[in-house]
């Protein structure tokens, strides 16, 4: 079977999105951990803010959960 140049450069390009969607993801949970580690320390390990709670430790379900009842008032 013989692939055309535009059959090989799509193949090459939906490989590469697909590379490049999960990295671009993490990026931005990168920069949303930065925003949580101003209160809640780094890693989760509140120090300097005695009203704000340690989250180190919890499941990324309990800290979607906590988030939100947060947002929804609960």
């Amino acid at each position: 079977m013989k692939f055309s140049k535009l059959d090989v450069f799509g193949t090459v390009m939906s490989a590469l999105m697909l590379v490049a969607a999960p990295l671009a993801a993490v990026a931005g949970v990168d920069e949303l951990a930065e925003e949580c580690d101003e209160c809640h320390g780094k890693g989760g390990n509140s120090t300097e803010h005695k009203d704000v709670p340690s989250i180190a430790g919890f499941s990324a379900v309990t800290i979607e959960d906590i988030l939100n009842q947060y947002k929804t008032g609960d």
